[in-house]
Order: structure tokens, then C-alpha cells, then sequence
């Protein structure tokens, strides 16, 4: 995964209020990002661990290349590179936080990022979902769509959304079948931004400490209709895939092929977790 200026595979919201702290905290309605504190982040280290073992398995480069997506996320939210957050943002989430370089300067506020070199970025991992039906687009979907949770195997749930409840009927009608693998990430480091008045400097104290942060990537796969891959899907949902081999074999023709592309879809829960 390469966050290229791109997520190539190589792969809270309330009105702002003001302090007389020269360190602002919270968040900003128009901000995807929680300052000073993160997000509290409780997570089973058992998942964690199969999931880490799992996405190892799939792409051993997959960890570092999320690690290298969030250092050069932080630094395009300080820079205020809307070129490439617009490249790299899922549309909708882009729509609600392109202005926020305006809505900055307007109130006399900017973004510092704090960067200690030489500290290790934790990662952590929690779920792992492959959803049919929509599009990593949200834009894309109409409205109206019905929810199935299917039978999860072992770490991953799956999901398909239909435009009826008749879930057979509408798996067979359907024309364009591209799944999405979303993988949300946990980050825990000393890196992060804080949020100040302009001229003043951030109180030495806030420095060190360390945070978490969310950020959900997602990847959209090429088209399944029509090819004997729907049918692999639909044994993936239905009894279940118990070997490894098996799982990682249907993960690489979905999603880890030169045409994957990876989105940021949401962080720190700003979208609510971006529906579609």
C-alpha cells in the first residue's frame, strides 16, 4: 500500500468553543480528527493477534504500508493538502472536511504536528469486513438498502446489502458484484497534531503523551458478476472457510491485485462509520 500521494495497494461533531488554553482539545465540526486525547481504545488482544497473523499471511508489506498511509495522512491534514486528501478521502467523507483550511485561518486557528523520530507506531487491529452489494463510493449506492449480516468466518464478518429482503433473489440479480474488504486500524503513538491559536506555542506538557487514533481503509475489488469468483463468495458466506490457504487464496483474487485501491473511509469516528 502506498499512500501517494495514494492508498495504491502495495499495499464528535459540536459547535467549535474556545478555551483559554493554548492547546485546544476535542474536535472540530468540520475536523476529522480528535486532538488531545484521541479516541479511548479498548481492544481483545486475542482478535488483534489473529487478525495481525491473518493480514501478515495476506501481505506481509500490509502493516507498514497502513503505518506509512497514517504518517502521511497526519502530515497531509497539517499541510493542508487538499489534493491529496481529496485523492485519498472517500468522496463523501472528503465533502465534509474540505474546508476546514478556510474555517482554520477564519478562526485564527493551525495545525501542528509533533513527530518524535525515533518512537514506534503501535498498530492494532479489531475486525475485519467484506460487504457486497455497494460501492466504496458512497455516492454511488441508492437508498433503500437492505443489511444481511452472514455467517462470520472465524475473524472476518461478512455483509451483503440488497434492495429487498429477499436475500437469494437479490444475490441472483445481481449485475455489478464488487466486494469491499474494510479493515479499521488503531494507531497509538507520540506522533500526532494539536490544534492552536496562532503565535502561541503548545504547553510542553502534551507533548509526550501518547495517543490513539482510528482510521478505516477500505478496498474495492474488480467485478465479480458473471465469474466463477461469486461462487467462492458465496461458499466464503455460507459453510464457512475453516483453512487459511483457502481464505488467503479468495482475499489475493479480490483485493490484492494491481488494480486495487485503497480509501480512507473515516477517522476517529467523524462519519459514524460512513454507512453506505
Amino acid at each position: 500500500m502506498i499512500l501517494k500521494k495514494s492508498l495504491k495497494t502495495y499495499l464528535n461533531v459540536f459547535p467549535l468553543a474556545f478555551s483559554t488554553a493554548k492547546t485546544l482539545s476535542h474536535s472540530l465540526a468540520y475536523f476529522p480528527y480528535r486532538f488531545s486525547g484521541g479516541i479511548d481504545h479498548v481492544f481483545d488482544n486475542e482478535t488483534h493477534l489473529k487478525l495481525r497473523s491473518f493480514i501478515n499471511f495476506l501481505d506481509k508489506s500490509l502493516e507498514n504500508g497502513f503505518t506509512f498511509a497514517y504518517n502521511n495522512l497526519l502530515d497531509g491534514l497539517q499541510s493542508k493538502d487538499l489534493d491529496f486528501l481529496n485523492q485519498n478521502f472517500e468522496n463523501r467523507f472528503f465533502s465534509k472536511i474540505e474546508s476546514f483550511p478556510s474555517e482554520l485561518d477564519s478562526n485564527n486557528l493551525e495545525l501542528q504536528l509533533y513527530d518524535h523520530k525515533n518512537d514506534e507506531i503501535e498498530v492494532f487491529f479489531s475486525e475485519m469486513s467484506m460487504i457486497l452489494g455497494v460501492r466504496l463510493q458512497r455516492d454511488s449506492n441508492p437508498k433503500g438498502l437492505f443489511k444481511n449480516n452472514l455467517k462470520p468466518d472465524r475473524m472476518v464478518k461478512f455483509m451483503l446489502y440488497t434492495p429487498n429482503k429477499s436475500f437469494f433473489l437479490a444475490a441472483s440479480q445481481m449485475t455489478d458484484i464488487r466486494p469491499l474488504l474494510q479493515i479499521p486500524v488503531v494507531f497509538r503513538s507520540r506522533k500526532k497534531l494539536f490544534l492552536k491559536r496562532k503565535n502561541e506555542e503548545v504547553s510542553k506538557g502534551k507533548i509526550g503523551e501518547e495517543e490513539c487514533h482510528k482510521v478505516v481503509f477500505e478496498c474495492e475489488g474488480a467485478n465479480l458478476a458473471q465469474t466463477s469468483l461469486f461462487g467462492e463468495m458465496v461458499k466464503f458466506a455460507g459453510r464457512g472457510i475453516r483453512k487459511e490457504h483457502e481464505m488467503g487464496d479468495i482475499f489475493h483474487k479480490f483485493f490484492f491485485t494491481k488494480e486495487s485501491e485503497w480509501k480512507i473511509t473515516d477517522i476517529d469516528n467523524f462519519m459514524e462509520g460512513n454507512e453506505f
